[in-house]
């Protein structure tokens, strides 16, 4: 969900596969957010502009901590990419822990835009590492 001055601009859904984990699922909702705000920011911005993320994932926020010279995974490599590009654009990027569930009313929301998504059809290829999660819940008697 895309916010500007408190008013919504936008939403957007997609799959993350039918094995997703939640780190996958908010790897997914923010590679969409950053393409989604790239198309609302102008390419030649001229006026500096602050974006501020909000995530319930301490996991993707570490993950992220890296930066974008050591990354070796593709998909932060991606997320990296897609952060580099919005923050040429004059944007100047903070990513920002919130807790989740416990009443903030645009995470709840944006809770509710996820579950959703996880309601399509989910033609997303599947993440090795949700299949190994997947695999451990099998063994462990947790699915």
């Amino acid at each position: 969900m895309i916010y500007k001055d408190g008013e919504l601009l936008c939403t957007t859904h997609r799959g993350a596969g039918p094995l997703a984990c939640s780190y996958t699922a908010e790897s997914v909702a923010l590679y969409e957010g950053l393409r989604r705000l790239l198309k609302i920011i102008p390419a030649n911005n001229p006026t500096p502009c602050r974006v501020s993320i909000f995530t319930d994932s301490l996991s993707l926020l570490t993950a992220l901590e890296t930066g974008p010279l050591t990354v070796k995974d593709p998909i932060l490599r991606l997320l990296w990419n897609l952060l580099l590009q919005v923050q040429r654009r004059k944007a100047r990027i903070r990513l920002q822990f919130i807790f989740g569930h416990c009443g903030v009313v645009k995470n709840e929301k944006c809770d509710t835009e996820a579950k959703k998504a996880a309601e399509l059809t989910q033609r997303t290829d599947t993440w090795i590492t949700d299949i190994i999660a997947y695999a451990k819940r099998i063994l462990k008697g947790e699915d």
